[in-house]
């Protein structure tokens, strides 16, 4: 998630939200938002762990089942 938003997120912007073969990205519309969002706060992000770092690992886990 940091490098998408610190790094990939202005390619993408850049791009208008497709990849390097010209095809949209994946999730175009929650990408889309997140960059809205994103654009009216000053974001910092920080490495590491916190108390809900196991609960979001399962979660995005769950995610990446349900779309296989």
């Amino acid at each position: 998630m940091l490098n998408m938003l610190v790094h990939q997120m202005p390619v993408w912007i850049g791009k208008d939200f497709r990849n390097s073969k010209g095809n949209q990205i994946a999730n175009v519309g929650l990408w889309q938002r997140i960059a809205e969002l994103t654009a009216e706060h000053e974001l910092i992000a920080v490495r590491g762990k916190h108390e809900y770092s196991n609960w979001m690992k399962e979660e995005m886990g769950k995610g990446e089942r349900d779309v296989r």
